[in-house]
């Protein structure tokens, strides 16, 4: 292939697609569920709500996010982590989050510079979780 051309955007795999599409993702979400759910440092963050219910959300943001969508969703996401912020949520347990989901994927034998991209891409959320991004 000529170097100077590019390639179309309907070839070029998205990152949902090159971890293994959504078996990967279900596969994925239930290892680093079980690490987050039994973490103390967490666990009161999950206290009200069920691993399957929080898979099904997980799974959901993870496919949509690795998808690479235009649609953003940090509006969703402020809301739906607004009620965590008074309960303590800060910096640190998203790091842990992260690193759970890190551990996660080098378990299941993702490529180093996968797993690159994806906690890139989880990282671009932090400031809406936090209600730091500019709002609309």
């Amino acid at each position: 292939m000529n170097e100077n051309k590019k390639c179309p955007r309907s070839m070029v795999l998205t990152i949902f697609e090159r971890i293994g599409g959504e078996d990967a993702v279900e596969a994925l979400v239930t290892l680093f569920l079980t690490r987050t759910f039994n973490d103390p440092n967490l666990r009161l963050f999950f206290a009200d709500i069920g691993m399957p219910e929080q898979a099904e959300k997980q799974k959901s943001f993870l496919t949509m996010a690795l998808h690479g969508s235009e649609k953003s969703d940090g509006e969703q996401l402020r809301e739906s982590h607004a009620r965590l912020l008074p309960m303590g949520m800060n910096d640190h347990h998203f790091d842990l989050v992260i690193k759970h989901l890190t551990e996660s994927m080098y378990e299941l034998n993702v490529a180093p510079e996968l797993i690159n991209e994806v906690v890139t891409v989880c990282e671009s959320m932090r400031e809406y979780i936090f209600d730091r991004a500019p709002k609309p």
